[in-house]
């Protein structure tokens, strides 16, 4: 009889053990110094020309050059003239490509190319967009191009019980609440996944929103940074919370799709969270998230009154000093804030890297660790009750 309560009870432990010892032990503050420009970009502190500027600087290109129709292509984008940014790009100047621009001609068509799949009005408009997409090495982006223009071109289905399909179908990633360094991204091909989402974030303002953050916040907890991941699932909150929405057929019965952005386990009937951080971590993430995202909303206030300044005053994008005199606000600490480890100061990351190698074998999961310490408790409880009855049954 007690060994059947205390089997019972002990097993019923060992997940509730495995799920609360699964905490990263990574600060934000570490794991932002290992990701430089990461807390900007997801926070919104992301460089763009008024539009003001783009108009001024549009009229002063060459349409006979055909390095200047890369610029002009990128203009036409960014002022919201797709379609007519393709066909200057396929059109071209009429006189060949350098050699050297032949990639920057081939990234900027793939931007392009997905960013009018992401603005089609639906996944039937979409889909033949992606047969106009180039053709690149497939060292450059891995399998993240296929999984992106499958989601543009096919979303799934959206249900209460799963997490939120996204980009590259990283929900089905075999442990996303890592907490260590591990190989899973390399594995799938999916080692630049997060170099892309960058150059598109950088490339057109449409890209900044839910779907993206979502997914930006799956591939950096994939990769072990839960903290990131929690800041860039903070930015979809305030997404959803201004009335923004997913690019996804959301049934109408799920209410909150908060939930479906968390990794979830079964307990007691019900689908809960997978914590990968306490509530103390939480907090200095959202802390953190809340003064940086007040920063770049400043930064951005104060560019664009220097820009308007500028442009009442008669000058122009083109003029040398134009940016004279522009200060911008300086970030400060945030009170209370974990202060990052010392490190060198990084070098200047270049877009898009080519994948390294994959790691010997994957982080170990502590789930795992935990249970395999409550099983080995498990049994050194039953061997002692089994001697002591043992011993007590002795004549």
């Amino acid at each position: 009889m007690h060994k059947g309560i205390w089997l019972f009870w002990l097993v019923a432990a060992a997940p509730v053990l495995g799920a609360c010892c699964n905490f990263d032990k990574d600060t934000l503050a570490q794991e932002a110094a290992s990701q430089p420009g990461m807390l900007e970009l997801i926070t919104g502190l992301i460089e763009r020309r008024p539009p003001e500027l783009l108009l001024q600087e549009l009229e002063t290109l060459d349409a006979k050059d055909p390095v200047a129709t890369l610029r002009r292509t990128g203009i036409l984008a960014q002022l919201g003239r797709l379609d007519e940014a393709w066909e200057t790009l396929e059109g071209g100047a009429g006189a060949p490509l350098p050699d050297e621009k032949r990639l920057d001609h081939d990234l900027l068509r793939l931007k392009l190319g997905l960013t009018r799949m992401l603005k089609a009005h639906s996944p039937a408009e979409a889909a033949p967009l992606a047969t106009l997409l180039p053709d690149l090495p497939p060292d450059l982006f891995g399998n993240s191009i296929k999984r992106l223009v499958a989601w543009l071109s096919d979303p799934p289905p959206v249900r209460a019980n799963e997490m939120l399909p996204d980009m590259f179908g990283l929900r089905f990633a075999p442990n996303k609440t890592a907490i260590t360094d591990n190989s899973q991204l390399a594995d799938a091909g999916l080692q630049n996944a997060r170099h892309l989402l960058v150059l598109l974030l950088q490339f057109h303002p449409a890209w900044e929103n839910p779907d993206t953050y979502y997914a930006l916040s799956l591939i950096l907890g994939v990769d072990g940074k839960q903290s990131l991941a929690h800041v860039a699932r903070l930015r979809v909150h305030e997404f959803l919370a201004q009335g923004h929405a997913f690019l996804l057929d959301v049934p109408a019965d799920i209410g909150d799709l908060k939930p479906l952005l968390y990794a979830r386990q079964m307990q007691l009937g019900q689908l809960v969270e997978i914590r990968s951080l306490d509530e103390p971590q939480k907090a200095e993430c959202a802390a953190e998230y809340a003064h940086r995202r007040a920063y770049a909303l400043a930064w951005q206030a104060a560019r664009q009154e220097f820009v308007d300044r500028r442009l009442a005053d008669g000058r122009h994008v083109r003029e040398p000093d134009f940016w004279q005199g522009f200060i911008p606000p300086v970030l400060t600490p945030r009170a209370g804030a974990i202060a990052p480890p010392p490190q060198a100061a990084p070098g200047p990351e270049v877009l898009p890297e080519p994948p390294g190698p994959p790691a010997s074998q994957p982080a170990l999961d502590m789930r795992v660790v935990a249970a395999a310490v409550a099983a080995a408790a498990l049994v050194l409880v039953l061997t002692a009750v089994m001697r002591r009855r043992r011993g007590k049954a002795a004549p």
